[in-house]
């Protein structure tokens, strides 16, 4: 039993708590709190504020306006807390709502895409959003399919990542007596552009643009991807890496096979080139030590921090020369449907007409039926 619980903005003087209700697998201690109590099991918590501010709670007021109180603003605790009560006591709290699956991380801009690194895990919850100012989670458990959970599996609440690929998931749950379904598409990628998994401050504090892959390192700074668990490499022969633009940073392609930032790890500079190409085969540390490809802890890009850089994508060859060494591919245009497959073997599209094959698709090297296509931007 939780028997004092209260938070709000500070600026009310009103609660010990200082913090706002937020959003559920979001920001703020709220809402949050009430998501792990509901899904830790028999959980009884108590609301602790003064009780004459709890007297003068009125539940027909509107909540929020351009003068919200401590009693009428739903980033305290009052108010999303009442309807929670009430909530919990079977009471009807009206239509007005949009659920909506709120996820731990980042998940990608594209709609019901989510991109999820290898050897990762992603808390969902289906939350109701009402219009009247707080948060309901769906208590009741949905039921969730994977078309393949050899590459992404669902368990308890969270979805995990096993293998690079891509995968559907189907999440059916009920909200007032109708059932409904939800479709998402999972990639998986050992090199996501995503806050949450690059890290633009692994070493210094920098930044980096999801949208355009633009990197700023802080001074003699670290920006790139931490794998906890480590991930395996050695299948592959080459790590490539594209810069576009120009390269003002002295910016160097980086591999780790500890985890510990100050070890020494396999380096190579763009220097004036394009690509950095890492030979997975024959990694060496600057002091010559020979790494070991299938537990790489840490990838990414070091730069003076001079100057903003962009990589335009990072991925596995069988060649040093890239994506340009994949022979070309003659057959006859097809009127039909056809799947697209990226460079990983990962099917990125099913079934499309091939006029649509390469739409809204990033710029890269794709196979589309039995043809090799280009995507320039």
């Amino acid at each position: 039993m939780v028997t004092e619980m209260d938070w709000a903005p500070s600026k009310y003087n009103a609660s010990w708590g200082k913090s706002i209700t937020g959003k559920m697998l979001g920001e703020g201690f709220g809402a949050n709190f009430k998501l792990l109590a509901d899904n830790t099991g028999n959980v009884s918590w108590l609301t602790f504020t003064g009780c004459e501010l709890l007297a003068a709670f009125k539940s027909n007021v509107t909540a929020g306006g351009s003068n919200p109180t401590f009693l009428t603003d739903p980033e305290a605790c009052p108010w999303p807390i009442y309807h929670w009560y009430k909530d919990y006591a079977g009471d009807d709290l009206g239509s007005e709502k949009e659920v909506r699956l709120y996820m731990s991380k980042p998940v990608g801009d594209k709609d019901n895409e989510c991109v999820i690194m290898p050897g990762t895990s992603v808390s969902a919850a289906l939350v109701a959003d009402y219009k009247a100012g707080f948060q309901l989670n769906l208590t009741e458990k949905p039921e969730v399919s994977v078309a393949d959970p050899s590459i992404v599996s669902w368990s308890d609440g969270s979805f995990t990542a096993h293998a690079v690929g891509s995968t559907d998931a189907t999440i059916t749950y009920t909200v007032s007596g109708e059932k409904r379904t939800m479709d998402l598409h999972f990639v998986s990628t050992y090199f996501p552009f995503v806050n949450g998994y690059f890290n633009p401050s692994i070493w210094e504090s920098g930044s980096m643009d999801p949208a355009t892959h633009t990197i700023q390192t802080g001074k003699y700074g670290f920006a790139g991807w931490k794998y906890p668990a480590g991930i395996d490499l050695s299948s592959s022969r080459y790590l490539i890496a594209e810069m576009e633009g120009d390269n003002k940073c002295a910016v160097s392609f980086r591999i780790f096979d500890t985890d510990n930032y100050w070890s020494d790890p396999a380096v190579v500079d763009f220097g004036n080139s394009k690509r950095a190409v890492l030979d997975l085969a024959n990694l060496k540390s600057g002091d010559g030590r020979k790494l070991d490809a299938s537990h790489i802890y840490i990838i990414g890009f070091w730069s003076y921090g001079s100057a903003p850089f962009r990589i335009s994508k990072i991925y596995l060859s069988d060649s040093p020369d890239g994506e340009s060494a994949i022979d070309e591919i003659m057959a006859p245009e097809s009127d039909g449907l056809v799947d697209v497959y990226n460079l990983y073997g990962v099917r990125v599209k099913s079934q499309v007409r091939t006029e649509e094959a390469v739409e809204g698709l990033q710029p890269g090297i794709y196979i589309v039926g039995d043809r090799k296509v280009s995507v320039m931007r």
